[in-house]
């Protein structure tokens, strides 16, 4: 494989994670209670705020992980 297939495999990922990331984000925004609710049955000391801070966490390091495995090789591979 040439390097402009590789930059465009990982630019096609990059755009597929940053989808699936903001589903992520809008579907934790409009159904909070009903995940807080379906996760409490089997975390019973959960919170509502550490249910917030693990899934904004988990976010964060996807976000992170997308940035530095797909976006920069996509970049430098340019």
């Amino acid at each position: 494989m040439e390097r402009a297939e590789f930059a465009e495999i990982f630019a096609k990922a990059t755009v597929l994670n940053f989808a699936l990331l903001t589903f992520w984000l809008i579907a934790f925004i409009r159904h909070r209670e009903w995940g807080y609710r379906w996760h409490s049955r089997w975390f019973i000391d959960l919170s509502k705020r550490s249910f917030d801070r693990l899934h904004y966490g988990g976010m964060m390091l996807y976000e992170i992980m997308i940035i530095l495995f797909c976006l920069t090789p996509a970049l430098v591979l340019r």
